[in-house]
């Protein structure tokens, strides 16, 4: 399982996508999972996170916990995109297994991968990768309500 200290992601806001939330996300874990049915080959990829929201702009009530849960949401999307937006290169473009899923297949399934390995470069770039990730906010800084700056 992968392990990244720290990133930082805009968020939309909820109700106002102008306004932008700024959330630190910090301990995720990824876990990939190879899956074989049928000769198809799969990876699962599992990402479990958590952030502090760091900064906000506007006036989102941020103490309100279907609003975190909104934002949490808004979260995943992006990380799943951005995720899914890589693989996809590293498959299409640059046809190279830099994340070693060929090394998790053969783990997993060594006799299957005795079979395949001398035509991973040619399977990789086909194979089905599917997203799934998981955020919480833990935190919320100090953020508890939006200042009213027109008073």
């Amino acid at each position: 399982m992968a392990k990244i200290d720290s990133s930082i992601y805009n968020v939309p806001s909820p109700g106002k996508s102008d306004d932008l939330i700024v959330i630190e996300v910090f301990n995720a874990r990824t876990a990939i999972i190879p899956e074989l049915k049928k000769d198809n080959i799969r990876f699962k990829i599992e990402i479990n996170s958590e952030g502090t929201l760091v900064e906000q702009q506007g006036d989102i009530d941020t103490s309100k916990p279907a609003v975190i849960t909104i934002i949490e949401k808004n979260l995943e999307k992006i990380i799943k995109k951005e995720v899914e937006n890589t693989i996809d290169i590293v498959q299409k473009k640059y046809q190279s297994d830099v994340f070693g899923f060929g090394s998790l297949f053969n783990q997993k399934y060594p006799q299957d991968w005795q079979k395949i390995k001398e035509d991973w470069n040619e399977i990789f770039p086909q194979v089905e990768c599917s997203v799934k990730v998981k955020t919480e906010i833990r935190r919320t800084g100090l953020l508890l309500e939006a200042m009213d700056i027109s008073k």
